[in-house]
């Protein structure tokens, strides 16, 4: 019986995240999905995962968003887990990904492209603003069993086992990106453009953060 999804949104700490749930609960409980694992573009990726899922499995976690995975949550009533970041470095993280998913494409991909898009053009376009809103967009933050801080990971992660009876646990090392293209790198007008073109985001970090905050005192 499905206990709770996931929700991984894009560069917050997920595959970190996915290996603490195969140690908590064996591989074999866990549901990854994993769209490059269905080559059938003719139908929806999760409409694929969906219709093959073992609704014995205790854990689903992947990159979908609560829309995709609504008619799962009203059905079974897990609980609902997500990750955020601070928007400006989740944006940073995200642009190095995709630079290096243009460095590894073959010559003739449509992706070389964008060879030379900058930091600025990448988040200005509509798929790269607002992602963590979009990603949650039908289900409000209060009504998440746990919104994590991946600036906390550690010690957030401590208190969501602490929730779920966790018995022990490794905390893996996260693989956090310093030096050439971090956040250091970049002048604040390049940041305080990231941000405004990340209202949405950055209200949602800062009232995840404020009953983060709330909970700690």
């Amino acid at each position: 019986m499905i206990e709770f999804i996931s929700i991984h949104i894009p560069k917050t700490a997920g595959r970190s995240f996915l290996a603490v749930l195969k140690s908590v609960y064996g591989e074999n409980n866990v549901a990854h999905f994993d769209r490059k694992l269905f080559p059938n573009k003719s139908i929806p990726e999760i409409e694929q995962f969906l219709a093959a899922l073992d609704t014995g499995k205790k854990v689903i976690h992947g990159h979908f968003t609560y829309k995709e995975i609504r008619e799962l949550h009203l059905k079974y009533q897990p609980k609902i887990i997500t990750w955020v970041r601070n928007p400006v470095e989740r944006v940073i993280s995200n642009y190095n990904f995709f630079k290096k998913r243009i460095a590894e494409a073959p010559v003739d991909s449509e992706l070389k492209l964008r060879s030379d898009e900058t930091l600025l053009q990448y988040a200005e376009m509509e798929t790269s603003r607002n992602r963590m809103s979009k990603f949650i967009d039908g289900l409000p933050p209060d009504d998440f069993f746990f919104v994590g801080i991946m600036e906390y990971f550690e010690k957030d992660l401590r208190t969501l086992g602490e929730k779920l009876n966790w018995k022990s646990f490794d905390i893996p090392k996260l693989n956090v990106n310093r030096g050439l293209h971090s956040i250091e790198t970049y002048p604040p007008e390049v940041l305080n453009k990231i941000a405004l073109l990340n209202s949405l985001d950055t209200e949602l970090y800062r009232k995840v953060s404020a009953n983060h905050n709330n909970a700690m005192n």
